[in-house]
């Protein structure tokens, strides 16, 4: 009888464990599937000399990004590490977007520069355009750590 009780108190225990368990391993898994089914695909930028293109790529991977964000944001989460790994994740979502933005900008201030022959705005145009590309990527490096802390997170490394 004794052991019956001791059996029991374990399973009792156990079970708020596999509840919990139940409710990570289901929000990891609605958070991947959302982030794997969202993510642009960023191999399309860049491989046009076309300026006009190279912008509207650039814009298209904004509104792109930002419905992932949304997405992602709307995931109904109640795991607090997962909470703050969106939060990471969603920010990185942010700068992505805003970077693509300004670097579509910058690319139509190159091409109107140019067009117009205007060298000393084609020249500051150049330059931010470094630094904006700069961001860009930093932006887009963040997402490897992130997702591998989502990954490690998920699968209990």
């Amino acid at each position: 009888m004794r052991i019956f009780v001791v059996l029991c108190t374990v399973f009792a225990l156990a079970l708020p464990l596999g509840a919990c368990c139940d409710s990570k391993i289901a929000e990891c898994n609605s958070m991947i599937e959302t982030i794997n089914k969202g993510m642009p695909d960023f191999s399309k930028v860049g491989n046009s000399d076309d300026m006009e293109q190279g912008a509207k790529d650039m814009r298209s991977i904004a509104k792109d990004v930002d419905k992932l964000r949304a997405d992602v944001e709307k995931l109904e989460l109640a795991t607090p590490e997962l909470v703050e790994k969106r939060k990471e994740y969603t920010a990185m979502l942010s700068d992505i977007s805003k970077y693509a933005v300004e670097f579509a900008e910058v690319i139509e201030g190159i091409k109107k520069a140019t067009d117009a022959k205007d060298l000393d705005k084609l020249k500051g145009a150049e330059k931010k355009l470094d630094e904006v590309n700069k961001k860009f990527q930093a932006a887009v490096n963040k997402e490897s750590p992130i997702i591998d802390g989502i990954n490690g997170f998920c699968t209990g490394g």
